[in-house]
């Protein structure tokens, strides 16, 4: 980690230095520890997978590349890594470089660290994880079609998705197993 990311941060920096800013390649680096079964159907299942997975998707990970727009790599850390390999200075890894933040992906409710190649991240005044909504059946349109979430975005009925559309997700809210269309 260490070597890593200052690397991959370099590496960028070279492949963008002369291309146009949509087309500039730009990472969320994510690094957590624990367990992972080798043996699942579709990948690699365990919690550490799930939670490393959250944290790339984590909003503060978004926002440290839009708060440093010529950044190429931004890492977050999980609370374990932070506390068993950041703040002990591990191959010359400066903790004060790294910024707390509030995470909330999912069910997913953690603090973690951010850090920025070659940027002040104490900088940024990190938004908070907005609360989940209760779901209030009162809310649902009255055109007879379900209200319902799919990973962040609530949808009133099929025309979100179109004909013969798909969505893959997890559904938070009333659920009867199928989609309306």
């Amino acid at each position: 980690m260490a070597d890593l990311v200052p690397a991959l941060d370099r590496i960028l920096r070279e492949h963008n230095h002369s291309l146009l800013p949509e087309a500039k390649v730009r990472l969320r680096v994510a690094i957590h520890q624990g367990l992972v079964h080798l043996t699942g159907a579709n990948g690699f299942p365990g919690e550490a997978v799930v939670e490393v997975c959250r944290l790339l998707d984590a909003e503060p990970l978004r926002q440290a590349l839009t708060a440093f727009p010529h950044a190429s790599v931004a890492l977050i850390v999980s609370r374990s890594i932070f506390q068993d390999v950041v703040r002990h200075g591990y191959r010359g890894l400066r903790p004060q470089r790294f910024a707390q933040v509030q995470v909330k992906v999912k069910q997913l409710a953690a603090d973690a660290w951010i850090f920025v190649p070659d940027e002040d991240v104490s900088t940024v005044a990190w938004e908070q994880p907005l609360a989940a909504k209760p779901h209030s059946p009162a809310a649902e349109p009255s055109t007879g079609t379900a209200t319902y979430q799919i990973s962040g975005v609530t949808t009133h009925g099929p025309a979100v998705f179109g004909p013969g559309g798909t969505a893959i997700g997890t559904v938070n809210g009333p659920w009867n197993g199928t989609v309306d269309r």
